[in-house]
């Protein structure tokens, strides 16, 4: 696992310890989506830029990766290999609504409401019950993001 660090500014993370030829940056819309990335790669829920855009930086050689418009889907499934059709399109919805809220620089209510609607509404159905949706590693993740 690769740990992950912000700039000062928030405006970028990167893998740390800096690795010369192994040197990337994620670029973060806010300093919160920032940390919900970090969360993501420490939890080993992100560990590939699947959908990220690719462009290179300002100093010519360090890869630049972009999040994709709706945000990166998180693997958090414990249970995601009985049906990786089901549990990625399961990821993917609540993913984007972890991503809606974290992408402004502060906690919006409404948009933490509508985490806890769709969240709520997966806790109730059967086939993300047997995917693992109410196991606590997937719960305490939830409570992490909400308190970002």
């Amino acid at each position: 696992m690769k740990e992950y660090r912000a700039t000062p500014d928030g405006r970028f993370i990167y893998p740390w310890p800096i690795i010369k030829d192994q040197k990337h940056l994620i670029a973060t819309p806010s300093s919160r989506a920032g940390m919900y990335l970090i969360l993501l790669f420490k939890k080993s829920f992100l560990f590939e830029f699947d959908g990220f855009e690719k462009s290179t930086h300002s100093d010519g050689s360090t890869v630049v990766y972009h999040p994709p418009k709706n945000g990166p889907v998180a693997h958090f499934l414990p249970n995601r290999s009985h049906d990786e059709g089901s549990a990625h399109a399961i990821e993917k919805v609540l993913s984007k609504r972890l991503w809606q809220y974290v992408v402004p620089d502060y906690q919006d209510e409404a948009l933490k409401n509508e985490v806890i609607k769709r969240f709520d509404a997966q806790k109730d159905c059967s086939t993300c019950n047997s995917l693992g949706i109410n196991h606590e590693t997937v719960v305490q993740f939830i409570d992490e993001v909400l308190a970002l």
